[in-house]
């Protein structure tokens, strides 16, 4: 490892790749850390030296025509034995880290990453940069909740034919059709990857190139099958993102992030009445969890939007939460609990509003197992809002005996389900034994569900399940 490069004092190796080595370093003339790309010097030594040192120039005059909050900033570019480029240093975790388990990750942050990587390609493509390489290793996650995007190493810039027909760049898996065959790349290209990646995003699997476009959207819609109104809508953006025609496909980034700002405006969408409160309320908690998106919409009640101002835990038992958080989705975990901790009006819905950012299934009920043993779970704080009136106090349970039976529970959970998400089988089984009637417990599961309509659809049901 060199002590310098140019100006830059060189720190520690952050990372390798085919083309080059990532250093974190320091500029000493204006006290800024940065991250210094290098080229590979054994790619300088064959046959192909001079096309690897042109491409790496080329990825850095593509960086640098984008300046962007989701794009990693280039600072400079020198070229000493090796050709480097200096970047913002950018501390996350990559996106390929949160889905290497298979297991999708929530619908809130599905929408949220895609939202901003199109906006950066939107940018990206304004700029006559088109990226070619859109895939999770390729973004990252910042601790603000941000994305990034980066490695613009096969970009394509409108002035340069150095990538022609009959040159197969970027990953197969996020391809578009005609990359894969070699053929000219459009922005369109780049729509259909980010295609590819929303599929991954919203169901833990990439679209099969063994089945149709129908055959895979199919799986989408069955992964919604609790909420097929949200179903059918992702299904109409992802069947026009992966058309195999790029002439069928989104016309631009911009029209992308049109029909995703739909779902959080359903005012806006033809068939508006297909979109649940609960749909909606993933998205407004998408546009919460994004930094740099425009809506800032909340799913707490009024009277918890009043007092979000003042957390209503210590320091010290935020920081116990942020740490049993962090080991399952790492520094976004500080970011989450303190937006959290205003607007949640008590510990259940803390742990809730949490749990929804875990990836992992088995993560999620050890997080919960793990909040049920600390400390805070016992010091619960009151609030205005969790005071109960006389007749619902009567109807607290103090035998701690549930009121329903295993299979009235089940029922209930299947029921509750669409509107809680995982949490439901918890919930009830909590409630069961808080409530001393099925009528007081199918009140308070109710209470739970913040569309009318959908409130009382499930108490209609809910008593026709446990009669």
């Amino acid at each position: 490892m060199p002590e310098n490069i140019g100006k830059y004092t060189i720190k520690r190796e952050l990372g390798r790749g085919a083309m080059g080595v990532v250093y974190e370093a320091f500029d000493e003339q204006i006290e800024r850390t940065v991250a210094i790309k290098v080229l590979l010097q054994h790619l300088l030594e064959g046959d192909s030296g001079e096309d690897f040192k042109v491409r790496f120039v080329q990825e850095a005059k593509a960086a640098a025509r984008c300046l962007h909050p989701n794009i990693v900033t280039v600072f400079d570019f020198g070229d000493e034995n090796s050709p480097y480029i200096v970047m913002e240093l950018v501390e996350g975790v990559e996106l390929k880290s949160l889905l290497k388990n298979h297991d999708p990750i929530s619908m809130a942050m599905a929408i949220s990453v895609t939202r901003q990587v199109l906006s950066a390609l939107s940018h990206a493509h304004k700029q006559g940069v088109i990226h070619r390489d859109i895939k999770p290793a390729n973004i990252i996650l910042l601790s603000d909740s941000s994305v990034k995007v980066s490695d613009f190493g096969v970009a394509r810039l409108d002035t340069s034919d150095l990538t022609g027909v009959g040159f197969m760049l970027g990953t197969p898996n996020y391809m578009s059709p005609e990359g894969l065959q070699g053929l000219p790349v459009t922005a369109n290209s780049d729509l259909y990857s980010v295609g590819v990646l929303f599929y991954e995003l919203l169901t833990g699997l990439r679209p099969s190139r063994e089945f149709t476009l129908q055959e895979n959207l199919k799986t989408l819609s069955s992964a919604f099958e609790q909420s097929p109104g949200l179903g059918r809508t992702l299904t109409t953006i992802l069947n026009h993102a992966l058309q195999a025609n790029p002439k069928d496909r989104y016309a631009s980034a911009d029209h992308f992030i049109q029909d995703l700002n739909k779902i959080n405006s359903p005012g806006e969408v033809n068939d508006a009445s297909s979109i649940s409160a609960q749909d909606q309320t993933a998205v407004m908690s998408a546009a919460h969890f994004s930094k740099s998106g425009s809506e800032h919409s909340s799913n707490t009640s009024a009277s918890a939007i009043d007092n979000a101002s003042v957390s209503q835990w210590s320091s010290d038992e935020l920081n116990s939460v942020e740490q049993s958080l962090a080991t399952f989705i790492g520094p976004v975990a500080k970011f989450l609990v303190k937006k959290t901790s205003h607007s949640a009006t008590n510990i259940d819905q803390l742990v809730e509003n949490l749990t929804q950012h875990i990836p992992s299934e088995s993560e999620r009920m050890e997080f919960i197992k793990a909040m049920e043993s600390s400390n805070i779970t016992k010091n619960e704080p009151s609030s205005k809002n969790d005071s109960l009136s006389g007749a619902q106090a009567s109807n607290l349970s103090t035998t701690g005996l549930a009121c329903i039976n295993e299979d009235q529970q089940k029922s209930l959970t299947k029921l509750l389900l669409p509107y809680m998400g995982p949490l439901a089988g918890r919930i009830v089984k909590k409630f069961s034994k808080k409530y001393s009637s099925r009528d007081a417990l199918i009140d308070a599961l109710a209470a739970k569900i913040p569309d009318s309509s959908e409130r009382q659809q499930f108490t209609v049901k809910a008593h026709s399940s446990v009669s």
